[in-house]
């Protein structure tokens, strides 16, 4: 028996002592934690085996717990007669089932069958998503076959050989071998030593021409040398199964903790892989934002019952996906997304009936210099119209930057019966062609309709609204990612909007990061092709590729892909894992806001490298551009403070200037600002749960036709993307000692508050306690009798948290 660290010094071992292990013609390997890893615990599968048996039994998840206990029993009783029998303390997933439902439902011998078979199913299917191999084992198979060994596998695991087949083989692995031993199926452990015994006497080997790998000291290790059977054994996995089984403990124990051992979930098969930095960025930081928020879409969708889905703006065509994904892979009876072409300027226009308030409002918002030009483009004025209109009220130059509230000429033109005309007439036309074009979608057959976008401030929700009040249209709602203080001006005037990961109506610090850098979620999300500017003949008119308020968007396509991608990464396998815990949308949102608002108030070096250089385009009637963020200079710091007040991301600036402290202090500075401006904190409570009529039915899905071609123009840049792109290892996205700056920072600044006398914030947090308690967890060595020692201290730290 020989023990080895790590799986590469394993595998240099056996090729640098060729000669040795050449008489060896028979090699096996252990299974689980050997050839194939999971991506969480084997309880964290089987809880979510028992949550579904229990919910198709009719009982609340709040029974998970007793009917994983009748399982234990099951098993138990199973394996008990096997041992009666002279075979060893072992059983088979199908007996255990059997067994399992017949505890359950003792007075349904009716239902057994059936409820056994789906319980295999579950547990098989749960088993095949956590399962992915060992991204360093296939190169040792690979050499064993090539110099004439035979490969066999041996399991201790109820399973069965069929299922392990199963997972072998959707790894790629099973090629590799010419038969399997699985404990299930002969009720005899390798634990034991008779498993072994079973093995040499089925292949008729003596001991020493077997070589057996794998990860468990004692049944691979022990066992196997009193049998006389040379072993290697592998103790690489430990700190990760560690690791999962701390995960699965306190995930049930505190839910906000589900975050955590789902982003491990995710991220577990890509530890030994490069990828691209912002597909990293995408998966880790970005990713569990999305899905979070993505998820609470889904369960606002079953709490209201929408006859129809729609996803309006460029960010809608990725979030229609990630919602589709979630919702299928959660079985959950809700309508299809729909990808509703709509955006500021569409629903502007579509909304107008004359030029007021809040026309003018929309374009000072979305522009950062407001000339009269710009605010009367919308309105398709030739230049010699536009100049006699200026000019006849006194405006000599239409390019002015203009105050449109303290330029009386400015009040009087737009007053002018001209553009209150062209604006009604525009307005009229372009409500037509929108409601052609809603009609193509299905949307008036419906009663209820859900809006989903990013947000913020509900301009196109609004403008959408105002634009049907005039006619018969279906209950309309919004849900949103993030929601400012306009938002909850609109929800004050009557437009519902909700929106859950950030809300200025219920101000959560670490979520309101979102509000100190709103365009890296805006435009991480954004679809391959140009802006609505309207509809024609009952379909959307896009902006050319050639436009020039499209060329410096298109600039940054490529690796918008990338880091879209990694967003769909994440919610794939979050979408599996959700599903074998039944987890919440809560479950994840405390970790996702922790890791944006550490990107977002402290970012890493090349975070900001992969980030700064990406562009703003207002697509209002502007193609003036603005990076992310820049340096900004030192000196003087009249002019640093201006250089960080203008740009899109100031604590990003700051950390390019002065380092992550630095963007953390302006942080803390800026907590009086943010809290005078917060509106009023209350909740627009949620609409009133409906029961679907039976007179309406969700509407069948609508996919435009260029759907398709976007998506497959993104993959081909995402594609190039990752051929151009350097290749980097991943980094956890959230260390302890980033939490811990987090922590100080928001207790900074409620003291600067409380010091002015101002209301303080509120900050949904990770347990700091929890990461620092899994990190030693993880870490405690092997070595008696320090090891006991350590365990102790271990249990009793995570009794205190618990």
């Amino acid at each position: 028996m020989k023990n080895f660290r790590s799986f590469n010094t394993l595998i240099s071992h056996i090729k640098d002592s060729n000669a040795r292990y050449m008489e060896f013609p028979v090699v096996s390997f252990d299974v689980f934690d050997t050839l194939i890893f999971r991506r969480c615990s084997a309880e964290s599968i089987q809880y979510g085996v028992a949550n579904k048996l229990g919910r198709a039994l009719g009982f609340d998840s709040s029974d998970t717990k007793r009917v994983l206990d009748e399982r234990h029993k099951a098993y138990c009783d199973v394996a008990k007669i096997n041992q009666n029998n002279g075979l060893d303390f072992e059983a088979h997933l199908e007996d255990i089932n059997y067994a399992w439902v017949k505890r359950l439902t003792p007075d349904t011998p009716d239902k057994w069958s059936s409820l056994s078979k789906l319980a295999c199913f579950l547990k098989r299917k749960y088993e095949q998503w956590s399962c992915y191999p060992n991204p360093k084992i296939t190169d040792l198979l690979q050499y064993l076959c090539e110099n004439n060994h035979q490969l066999i596998y041996i399991s201790d695991m109820y399973l069965g050989q069929d299922i392990i087949n199963d997972i072998l083989n959707r790894a790629g692995l099973l090629c590799y071998f010419h038969n399997g031993y699985v404990s299930g199926d002969h009720s005899l452990l390798k634990n034991t030593g008779r498993l072994y015994d079973y093995v040499l006497e089925d292949l008729g080997l003596t001991p020493e021409k077997l070589l057996h790998i794998g990860d468990n000291p004692y049944a691979d290790g022990v066992k196997a040398a009193e049998k006389g059977i040379t072993s290697l054994v592998i103790g690489e996995q430990i700190p990760k199964i560690r690791r999962a089984q701390f995960n699965t403990f306190f995930s049930y124990a505190y839910p906000s903790w589900s975050g955590c051992e789902a982003a491990d979930f995710v991220s577990s098969e890509t530890h030994c892989h490069k990828l691209p930095g912002l597909q990293f960025l995408g998966r880790d930081i970005l990713g569990p934002v999305f899905s979070a928020y993505i998820h609470g879409l889904v369960e606002f969708c079953q709490h209201t019952k929408p006859d129809a889905v729609y996803f309006i703006s460029r960010e809608g065509l990725l979030l229609k996906d990630l919602y589709n994904t979630l919702m299928h892979r959660l079985h959950v009876d809700l309508p299809e997304g729909n990808y509703l072409c709509s955006s500021r300027l569409a629903a502007s226009i579509s909304s107008m009936r004359g030029y007021g308030l809040r026309e003018i409002s929309s374009k000072v918002v979305s522009n950062g210099k407001v000339s009269l030009r710009r605010l009367l483009k919308v309105l398709n004025f030739s230049e010699e119209e536009l100049l006699h209109l200026a000019r006849s009220h006194g405006v000599q130059d239409v390019d002015k930057e203009v105050s449109v509230t303290e330029t009386p000429s400015f009040s009087l033109l737009v007053n002018h019966p001209v553009i209150q005309e062209r604006a009604a007439a525009l307005g009229a036309i372009s409500r037509r062609e929108f409601i052609q074009y809603l009609q193509t979608t299905g949307f008036f057959e419906t009663e209820r309709v859900l809006l989903v976008d990013v947000g913020w401030a509900g301009q196109i929700s609004e403008g959408i609204q105002i634009a049907l009040e005039d006619i018969d249209s279906p209950e309309i709602f919004t849900y949103y990612l993030g929601a400012n203080s306009k938002a909850i001006d609109r929800i004050g005037a009557g437009i519902p909007i909700y929106a859950d990961f950030f809300n200025s109506g219920r101000f959560e610090w670490l979520g309101s990061s979102s509000q100190h850098f709103v365009f890296l979620i805006e435009i991480a999300s954004r679809a391959a092709h140009g802006t609505i500017t309207g509809y024609k003949n009952g379909q959307p008119v896009m902006l050319d590729e050639d436009h020039s308020e499209r060329i410096p968007e298109i600039e940054d396509d490529t690796r918008l892909a990338q880091l879209q991608q990694g967003i769909r990464d994440f919610m794939k396998l979050y979408a599996q894992y959700a599903a074998i815990k039944g987890s919440d949308a809560k479950s994840l949102m405390s970790y996702s806001r922790c890791v944006i608002a550490r990107l977002i108030f402290m970012p890493r070096t090349n975070e900001l490298n992969l980030l700064s250089s990406f562009t703003n385009v207002a697509n209002f009637g502007s193609s003036d551009k603005a990076y992310f963020s820049t340096t900004p200079p030192l000196f003087p710091p009249s002019a640093f403070l201006t250089s960080v007040s203008k740009s899109l991301w100031r604590q990003g600036a700051v950390a390019m200037a002065l380092g992550r402290i630095a963007s953390l202090a302006y942080t803390v500075l800026s907590a009086p600002r943010v809290c005078r401006n917060l509106p009023n904190q209350n909740n627009l409570d949620l609409p009133a749960a409906r029961k679907q009529s039976n007179t309406s039915t969700p509407l069948p899905p609508f996919e435009h036709k260029f759907e398709k071609a976007v998506l497959d123009k993104q993959f081909r840049l995402f594609t190039l993307g990752c051929a151009q792109s350097q290749k980097v290892s991943p980094k956890p996205p959230l260390y302890i000692y980033e939490l811990l700056l987090l922590k100080i920072c928001f207790g900074l600044s409620n003291i600067y508050l409380r010091s002015k006398g101002m209301n303080t914030f509120t900050a949904d947090f990770i347990s700091f306690k929890l990461l620092l308690g899994r990190k030693i967890y993880a870490a405690l060595p092997e070595n008696l009798p320090f090891r006991n020692f350590a365990v102790r201290c271990t249990k009793k730290f995570m009794s205190y948290c618990k």
